[in-house]
């Protein structure tokens, strides 16, 4: 894991970033089933599952249609931290789970560092998938029917990181 996973409280709602497959959002639903929260936000508008096929996914596997919504405001990661914090602000939430896949958490955590939630009163916990190879082939974040090991995914993220510190967004 390149960034610890936070410790899991009870919590609001968990956001679940759109990306890879369907792994994130299975594992958010086994979040949610355990009763870590009582709600699931479906947060993004790009990758290779739209938040409203995750929406579906969830709602079919037994979540309450009235716990799950999708936001679909944002097109990056920068985008989804905000998205995350601004429906927070709106509803008052102040303890959340942000579920990610393991290659993804360090830029997430990144943005979350430099976007501090914590001033705004938001306890914001990054959660990621413990049980991961990163030699497992999965499915691409932008197409559906491509697969790739996760190891090369790390690698992108690297890059992605570096390009978006040299830009100032990080």
């Amino acid at each position: 894991m390149l960034v610890p996973r936070g410790v899991l409280l009870k919590n609001e709602t968990i956001f679940v970033l759109t990306g890879n497959g369907w792994e994130r959002t299975k594992f958010a639903i086994e979040l949610y089933k355990q009763n870590w929260a009582s709600h699931l936000v479906m947060v993004g508008s790009t990758g290779s599952r739209p938040p409203k096929n995750m929406s579906a996914y969830a709602k079919f596997s037994g979540i309450p249609h009235n716990r799950v919504e999708t936001a679909e405001n944002s097109r990056n990661t920068k985008q989804n931290i905000a998205e995350v914090l601004d429906i927070c602000e709106r509803r008052g939430w102040k303890r959340v789970l942000v579920v990610t896949s393991p290659h993804h958490a360090l830029r997430t955590h990144l943005y979350l560092k430099k976007a501090k939630p914590a001033r705004k009163g938001i306890k914001i916990t990054l959660y990621p998938p413990e049980n991961y190879s990163w030699f497992d082939w999965v499915e691409s974040s932008r197409d559906a029917g491509k697969k790739a090991f996760r190891l090369w995914f790390l690698a992108g993220e690297i890059y992605k990181i570096i390009k978006y510190k040299l830009k100032g967004d990080l």
